[in-house]
């Protein structure tokens, strides 16, 4: 009977990858041998960084991936590589669990024929999405500036309209004001200022507080320039109010 010997599980991951093509690349670097009380089981650790890019030049004993185990940290160096090189390809992604001997990067060396043509491909490559990135940004950025500019020149226009409409408002209780001290020849004459401001809102002289504050908010409501755009509301809204505090005044 022949009993057949159990693979380990890295190398039954490797032989995974080889299938999928991962480990078809001439040059690799690898995950380094460790100790075996670093290891939790098979599996040497985490990737917690990636160095490099694909595209990037590293040279020899560089540092290009960290392996983050339960105990320390190991480093991922370019031992096997005298000259350096430029890696092509990323075999994995950070949060990876990783074996001892599996590629992290394919490469290739400063020796090949075609690394001229592999490192002008990828520069293109980043070029060219780099230059997206920028006129992304750039797009985004105008988009703010409008929008601000758009904003604040609302703020502008609102705040030139409540100037204008306060200014009329000023104007017109001023006006109340000096008709109520020196009323003209033409208006009927009335004995006091209070019996003036009576007579504008409509009030008998017994009225009360309370009639006092109907009567102002019923004329609020048909003069504010806010409900009515008339030319001479915000005049006729300044008087009311003029008026009722002139008779709250005296009410005291």
């Amino acid at each position: 009977m022949v009993h057949l010997r159990p693979r380990p599980l890295h190398n039954i991951i490797l032989s995974l990858c080889s299938r999928r093509g991962l480990s078809t690349h001439r040059h690799t670097i690898n995950v380094p041998r460790v100790d075996q009380y670093l290891k939790r089981g098979d599996v040497v650790g985490t990737v917690c960084e990636l160095l490099c890019d694909a595209g990037a030049r590293f040279h020899v004993d560089e540092e290009v991936a960290i392996v983050e185990t339960d105990k320390v940290a190991v480093s991922v160096r370019a031992v096997d590589f005298p000259q350096g090189g430029l890696v092509t390809h990323v075999l994995c992604a950070v949060g990876d669990e990783v074996l001892e001997g599996q590629p992290i990067y394919a490469v290739s060396l400063q020796a090949d024929a075609n690394l001229h043509d592999i490192t002008d491909s990828i520069g293109r490559q980043w070029v060219h999405e780099r230059k997206q990135r920028v006129a992304e940004r750039h797009r985004e950025e105008d988009a703010e500036a409008r929008a601000a500019i758009e904003a604040w020149q609302r703020a502008r226009i609102q705040q030139a309209r409540l100037r204008r409409a306060e200014l009329r408002s000023r104007q017109a209780r001023e006006q109340f004001s000096q008709r109520m001290r020196h009323p003209s020849p033409a208006e009927p004459i009335t004995s006091t200022p209070t019996a003036r401001a009576r007579a504008l809102l409509g009030l008998k002289a017994s009225a009360s507080r309370a009639e006092m504050k109907a009567a102002f908010r019923h004329l609020a409501l048909k003069y504010h320039p806010d409900r009515n755009v008339d030319a001479h509301a915000a005049k006729s809204f300044a008087e009311a109010r003029a008026a009722y505090e002139l008779l709250v005044k005296a009410s005291h």
